[in-house]
């Protein structure tokens, strides 16, 4: 017998056929006295078989794994969406339809007929919901302040007897987004590093609203976990508040997470830090709102030229919660097509509506509030679009802005 010294394996030999001849021909060389029979229905033609056919399966599988690593290769949906969010890239399932509509109220007028009884102004708020023709349901996704510079008004009603202006009726325009609001609520036990809550809305949440837990705690979603800044909209009191509404901040956010979505399932991800690094004595993550420069009373910081959001300098990756329940809001696509085509947009379904004059302290006759909010009307002018299709692994689909171009190569 041949001595089996140094066998050249051919590495290349991958497939069934190539890995049978290569192992008769090894045969053939090393056992040629104690494996003799290769007719096709044999023993040793079976093993031969077998081998070959488990040699086969393997190659496979390893090809697979390598083309399931690579954005370029992966045909796997969920592995193209994760190697994608390594990339930036955010998964929307069912993308959202926005659109402008246009809200009419009538308001009543001053006891004389001259002019709007500006206390019966309202401002229409961000939530409010209506609904479609077709069923699709949308949110005013901002606030409509009725007593703005840029509504339209113009006089509705009048007294037979005398004439005068009893109402006005006034025009806004606002963006809604397709969907409907849903509130879950997620019971926590002990504290996990980089918790994962999954959200009972599935695949069809479009958008986290908010995240607060029983004791009344915010967590800020981020885009990755190593932010640890976010900019909020605060109020602008300044001459330039009508073209400038608002003003962005920074906020230092130990407590944060990042929304990750794959196909029917979408969950909250939390980092490594614990609640209690936010009080030990010796802190990884100090809370921001704890220590204030040169706060009376209070430990504070002397040094000027301290910067605030050294505070949160970790490798912790912000705070995962424990022993407590979440409160989470978040917006849901309930139909997979959530255009609207023009003029459908005219239900009212849940309208959200606040006076200003009566947080100030005036009184106000409830009558007239209810005429306000019950005159409310909706209408889109135009079409309320957006891109209602899937993503998709086939590089032939035809689909328009999210579909995967992914391919194998596997043989």
């Amino acid at each position: 017998m041949a001595k089996k010294e140094n066998i050249p394996i051919k590495y290349t030999n991958r497939e069934y056929s190539s890995i049978r001849n290569d192992l008769i021909s090894y045969v053939k060389k090393y056992y040629p006295n104690t494996f003799k029979d290769f007719n096709e229905a044999s023993f040793g033609a079976l093993m031969l078989d077998t081998v070959s056919y488990v040699g086969d399966i393997l190659s496979f599988y390893l090809d697979y794994q390598a083309n399931e690593s690579f954005l370029d290769t992966a045909v796997e949906t969920n592995n193209v969406i994760r190697l994608g969010r390594e990339l930036g890239y955010h998964f929307d399932p069912f993308a959202s339809s926005y659109g402008t509509a246009v809200f009419y109220i009538l308001a009543p007028a001053n006891a004389n007929g001259i002019g709007i009884n500006t206390n019966y102004l309202p401002l229409l708020k961000r939530g409010s919901t209506f609904s479609s023709h077709g069923g699709g349901r949308f949110l005013l996704n901002e606030e409509i302040d009725f007593s703005g510079e840029k509504t339209e008004i113009i006089a509705a009603k009048f007294n037979d007897d005398t004439s005068t202006t009893t109402h006005y009726a006034i025009k806004a325009e606002g963006q809604v987004i397709s969907g409907e609001t849903i509130i879950d609520f997620i019971d926590i036990g002990e504290y996990q590093p980089f918790h994962k809550a999954e959200l009972a809305g599935g695949g069809k949440i479009a958008e986290v609203l908010s995240v607060t837990d029983k004791q009344g705690r915010v967590y800020y979603e981020v885009d990755h976990l190593s932010q640890d800044v976010v900019y909020i909209p605060v109020p602008n009191v300044g001459a330039d508040k009508s073209t400038a509404p608002s003003i962005l901040k920074t906020l230092s956010v130990p407590r944060r997470f990042v929304v990750v979505k794959e196909f029917g399932t979408t969950f909250l991800q939390f980092g490594h830090g614990s609640e209690n690094e936010l009080t030990a004595e010796v802190e990884s993550i100090k809370d921001p709102s704890e220590v204030i420069l040169k706060l009376h009373g209070k430990n504070h910081i002397k040094d000027e030229t301290f910067d605030p959001a050294n505070l949160l300098g970790t490798d912790k990756l912000g705070i995962s919660p424990s022993n407590t329940t979440l409160q989470v809001v978040y917006r849901v696509n309930t139909s997979a097509n959530s255009n609207a085509a023009a003029n459908t947009l005219t239900k009212v379904s849940n309208p959200r509506f606040e006076f200003p004059a009566a947080i100030e302290g005036t009184t106000l006759d409830s009558g007239l509030i209810n005429d306000v909010v019950t005159s409310l009307q909706v209408d889109n002018e135009a079409p309320i679009l957006g891109d209602i299709s899937q993503p998709s692994i086939d590089p032939s689909s035809s689909l328009r802005g999210s579909s995967f171009c992914a391919y194998s190569d596997h043989r």
